[in-house]
Protein backbone atom coordinates (compact mmCIF):
# COMPACT_ATOMS: atom_id res chain seq x y z
CA UNK A 1 0.00 0.00 0.00
CA UNK A 2 2.28 2.71 0.62
CA UNK A 3 4.23 2.24 -2.84
CA UNK A 4 1.71 1.49 -4.97
CA UNK A 5 -1.03 2.94 -3.80
CA UNK A 6 -0.43 6.27 -2.13
CA UNK A 7 2.06 7.18 -5.28
CA UNK A 8 -0.91 7.24 -7.48
CA UNK A 9 -3.04 9.18 -4.75
CA UNK A 10 -0.32 12.11 -4.71
CA UNK A 11 0.41 11.72 -8.54
CA UNK A 12 -3.33 11.83 -9.22
CA UNK A 13 -3.56 15.38 -7.02
CA UNK A 14 0.02 16.50 -7.92
CA UNK A 15 -1.44 16.03 -11.75
CA UNK A 16 -4.80 16.66 -12.12
CA UNK A 17 -5.35 19.61 -9.80
CA UNK A 18 -9.46 19.51 -9.21
CA UNK A 19 -10.17 16.31 -9.20
CA UNK A 20 -10.76 14.57 -5.39
CA UNK A 21 -8.77 11.73 -4.58
CA UNK A 22 -10.81 9.30 -2.05
CA UNK A 23 -8.45 6.29 -0.75
CA UNK A 24 -10.43 3.37 0.58
CA UNK A 25 -7.97 1.34 2.48
CA UNK A 26 -10.59 -1.19 3.67
CA UNK A 27 -10.74 -2.19 -0.21
CA UNK A 28 -6.68 -2.01 -0.23
CA UNK A 29 -4.28 -4.95 0.80
CA UNK A 30 -0.68 -4.33 1.94
CA UNK A 31 2.07 -6.09 3.90
CA UNK A 32 5.02 -5.80 7.06
CA UNK A 33 7.79 -3.75 5.74
CA UNK A 34 11.47 -4.64 6.22
CA UNK A 35 13.60 -2.07 8.16
CA UNK A 36 16.84 -1.52 7.30
CA UNK A 37 17.42 -2.27 11.17
CA UNK A 38 16.15 -5.73 11.07
CA UNK A 39 13.07 -4.45 12.53
CA UNK A 40 9.51 -4.76 10.84
CA UNK A 41 6.39 -2.26 10.30
CA UNK A 42 3.28 -4.33 10.84
CA UNK A 43 0.19 -4.25 8.25
CA UNK A 44 -1.15 -1.94 11.06
CA UNK A 45 1.93 0.49 11.21
CA UNK A 46 1.51 0.15 7.29
CA UNK A 47 -1.68 0.87 7.23
CA UNK A 48 -2.14 4.07 9.73
CA UNK A 49 1.05 5.98 8.28
CA UNK A 50 0.10 5.92 4.99
CA UNK A 51 -3.06 7.28 6.03
CA UNK A 52 -1.52 9.71 7.68
CA UNK A 53 0.68 11.16 4.73
CA UNK A 54 -2.44 10.94 2.53
CA UNK A 55 -4.94 12.31 4.80
CA UNK A 56 -5.90 16.07 4.50
CA UNK A 57 -2.97 16.64 1.95
CA UNK A 58 -3.65 14.39 -1.05
CA UNK A 59 -6.49 12.26 -0.19
CA UNK A 60 -10.03 11.83 1.87
CA UNK A 61 -9.52 8.72 3.47
CA UNK A 62 -13.09 7.15 3.30
CA UNK A 63 -15.18 3.64 3.63
CA UNK A 64 -16.81 1.73 1.51
CA UNK A 65 -20.30 2.38 2.94
CA UNK A 66 -19.41 6.11 2.99
CA UNK A 67 -19.22 6.29 -0.56
CA UNK A 68 -21.64 3.44 -1.51
CA UNK A 69 -24.24 6.06 0.42
CA UNK A 70 -22.63 9.48 -1.11
CA UNK A 71 -22.99 7.56 -4.81
CA UNK A 72 -26.90 6.94 -4.11
CA UNK A 73 -27.49 10.28 -3.13
CA UNK A 74 -26.09 11.66 -6.59
CA UNK A 75 -28.37 8.97 -8.63
CA UNK A 76 -30.12 10.22 -10.57
CA UNK A 77 -33.78 8.79 -10.84
CA UNK A 78 -34.35 6.60 -13.79
CA UNK A 79 -37.49 7.13 -16.15
CA UNK A 80 -37.57 3.93 -17.42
Amino acid sequence: MPVFLSLPSTLGWNLFRGYDVDFVTEATATFPIALPDGGELSTDEVVRRTEAVLRNRFARIAKVDELVGELKKAALPCNG
